[in-house]
């Protein structure tokens, strides 16, 4: 699947990764510091599977989705 990223980047992924393995996949430091990831907008738990494109956000305590999380 394709993930689109806030900077416009687009990266490649298996179907059903999680948020924390995207994450992980940018650097060790975000999955740390991730709470939830915005998925089409919608905030969702980390180790919920993104099943199709979507355009993802992680969302750390800075991030206002964030700090609802």
């Amino acid at each position: 699947i394709k993930i689109t990223f806030p900077d416009a980047s687009v990266r490649e992924y298996e179907k059903g990764i999680t948020g924390l393995q995207i994450a992980e996949s940018i650097s060790h430091r975000l999955a740390q510091e991730a709470l939830a990831v915005s998925v089409n907008g919608e905030t969702r738990d980390l180790t919920r599977p993104i099943e199709d494109d979507a355009e993802v956000q992680i969302l750390k305590w800075e991030d206002e989705e964030g700090k609802h999380a």
